[in-house]
């Protein structure tokens, strides 16, 4: 039965620590400024880690008419 704790113990210590994945957030706001503010502020308020995905989304104008 020892044998077999140290072996556990051994697999334990060798494996790669368990980590969370990585949370994606869209921001959508009009400016630079703005876009990173909200993004200050998700991870000021434990929202947001710094290593979470952050997608902005970039207004655009339209190229043609008919759009």
């Amino acid at each position: 039965m020892r044998s077999i704790e140290i072996r556990l113990k051994r697999l334990e210590d060798a494996s790669a620590p368990v980590t969370s994945p990585r949370r994606s957030h869209v921001i959508g706001l009009e400016t630079g400024q703005d876009r990173e503010a909200a993004k200050a502020e998700l991870i000021a308020t434990g929202e947001a880690d710094p290593d979470d995905f952050f997608w902005f989304l970039l207004p655009l104008e339209s190229d043609s008419p008919s759009a």
